[in-house]
């Protein structure tokens, strides 16, 4: 009797075998749609607010089966412009890096206002002096080491009246990185964006105020002087972000001074609630100021120990050149003060330097 063909049989099971996986794939459900999204640069970066325009687009894909093999098999649609939108710019979007500032350069020039003037609220809170002390100071979470302390509170207001804007943009190499480099960037008085210079002094942190966003550090030093000129206190305060809050009657209406809301917005500036942020920017525009009211927990001086008399406040803006200024030598302002107990008096007449 002869034997059955070894081979065929085989052959005969793997194409039994097969027919069973592509019976199975025939049988498979219908993949659903996938859907595609990608930007594309559009115009020029608008750096004060760190953002490039971007049109959206965006595809889908249809699944066909393939009648030889049994599999679905994607193809995708053309592109299709969905909207517009923006993008994080980065520094390199926005840094021309230059070896020294331009000739042509319209400079800030940043000066402090005067301390015998505060806005409505300071005024309130202070009975009209613009001061006011807070003993025992309550406990603020971002501030512990205040709690219990004896506190002089008191509000600045730093004014760009130069020609230009002061903008400063930084970035780093990597999101846990403290290596900043900042760069002062400088326009013409028409605009027109000249390039950006190295500036090494300024530092970064992210803390304080309540504000969530990153400081200059040091920018503004504010001490309590004797009778003698010798500093008796530094205050608490040690960084500062500037942003256009506050409006410069004065120079409303000049060119090159942007109307309301300002150019520089809290919501834009200093990396508002960004600790991994690698590109920030502070600025201030022509025109325009930046007010720290006393609301702020760290916005004062501590006082506690300090014994009652007449003393000096003494404030200055910029206090480590992170700006490049068109005048360095109107940073600062001063007023005596009297210290009596938990209240505190002071006196316009003594004003030295500022901008009433």
């Amino acid at each position: 009797m002869p034997r059955p063909h070894l081979w065929g049989l085989c052959l005969a099971f793997l194409g039994i075998a097969c027919l069973t996986v592509t019976c199975g794939q025939s049988d498979s459900p219908k993949p659903d749609p996938d859907t595609q999204r990608s930007t594309r640069d559009t115009g020029l970066p608008y750096c004060q607010r760190l953002t490039v325009p971007v049109q959206v687009r965006e595809r889908t894909s249809s699944w066909t089966k393939n009648d030889d093999t049994g599999e679905w098999e994607e193809t995708w649609g053309a592109w299709q412009d969905v909207g517009k939108d923006v993008r994080a710019a980065s520094a390199q979007d926005c840094l021309k890096i230059i070896p020294r500032v331009p000739s042509d350069a319209a400079l800030p020039d940043l000066v402090m206002k005067q301390l015998n003037g505060c806005g409505k609220t300071e005024l309130k809170i202070s009975g009209g002096d613009c001061f006011s002390i807070v003993n025992p100071a309550p406990y603020v979470k971002a501030f512990p080491d205040l709690e219990g302390k004896k506190l002089l509170f008191f509000p600045i207001v730093v004014l760009n009246l130069g020609d230009g804007p002061s903008e400063i943009i930084a970035d780093r190499s990597a999101k846990d990185a403290e290596d900043w480099r900042a760069y002062q960037t400088f326009y013409t008085a028409r605009g027109k964006r000249l390039g950006s210079v190295r500036q090494p002094n300024v530092e970064f942190y992210f803390a304080g105020d309540e504000h969530d966003h990153w400081h200059v550090r040091d920018f503004d030093d504010y001490y309590l002087l004797d009778h003698q000129d010798q500093q008796v206190r530094v205050a608490e305060k040690h960084g500062y972000c500037m942003q256009d809050n506050t409006t410069y009657d004065p120079m409303k209406g000049q060119p090159g001074v942007p109307p309301e809301p300002g150019v520089y917005l809290e919501k834009t500036s200093c990396g508002k609630g960004l600790p991994a942020a690698l590109t920030i920017i502070h600025g201030l525009s022509k025109g325009w100021g930046d007010t720290y009211p006393t609301e702020l927990p760290d916005q004062a001086i501590d006082i506690t120990g300090v014994p009652d008399g007449t003393y000096t406040i003494w404030v200055q803006a910029d206090s480590r050149s992170a700006v490049t200024e068109s005048n360095e030598a109107n940073n600062s302002t001063s007023m005596k003060i009297t210290i009596t107990g938990d209240e505190v008096t002071t006196h316009p007449s003594t004003v030295r330097g500022g901008i009433p």
